[in-house]
């Protein structure tokens, strides 16, 4: 802990060793005094062991040090692949984190992952990364996911595009109102009162 209380880069080697300590807890803390140091190389630590440890609190923990270095080269693509983690936890504060930083080159992998994702867990965060980004550019393909064969994409979807709004959000909202699932079509009467609300 003494050396995590320290703001000095030249720490870093040190703390790259302890991030391969075989408990989780010390790896854990290893993570939160790197995000403290915020020293490039620490950047690249925090990388591995985002998406790559095999404790899940020491993933969310890289995740949340790897927030406060938005300038970090990598950081976006990092916190895109940890949406892909087999871990809800990690997927949805990679999700809030990327909401957040609200950098939009985080917009096309997203867009990609909503299209392309296997697993419908996978594509939902991607579509609450979008919410998060207020990104009008996001529209399409969260209309485009008002098409997904999981309910709960579509939901999520829903919710974006209340989010973002604009008339083309309108327009794919009203899509929504046809849904086969009923939670899908209040979303959508939800989303589109709210919409009309914000104009007021």
């Amino acid at each position: 802990m003494a050396l995590a209380g320290m703001n000095d880069a030249r720490i870093v080697p040190a703390l790259e060793r302890a991030a391969h300590d075989p408990d989780p807890g010390v790896r854990t803390i290893t993570a939160w005094a790197l995000g403290e140091i915020g020293a490039p190389r620490a950047a690249d630590v925090l990388h591995r062991l985002a998406l790559y440890d095999g404790d899940v609190y020491t993933r969310l923990k890289a995740i949340e040090a790897l927030a406060g270095m938005a300038d970090a080269c990598d950081v976006v693509t990092t916190l895109v692949e940890a949406i892909q983690d087999e871990s809800a936890e990690v997927r949805q504060r990679a999700s809030t984190v990327l909401a957040e930083l609200g950098d939009a080159s985080a917009l096309e992998p997203l867009r990609n992952l909503v299209r392309y994702g296997e697993r419908p867990e996978i594509r939902g965060a991607a579509v609450a990364a979008l919410r998060g980004l207020h990104e009008t550019r996001a529209v399409k393909t969260l209309h485009e996911a008002l098409n997904d064969r999981d309910r709960g994409v579509r939901l999520q979807a829903v919710k974006a595009l209340g989010t973002v709004g604009g008339a083309a959000a309108v327009d794919a909202l009203q899509c929504a109102l046809t849904d086969r699932e009923v939670e899908v079509r209040l979303a959508a009467v939800s989303a589109l009162r709210d919409l009309k609300q914000n104009r007021m």
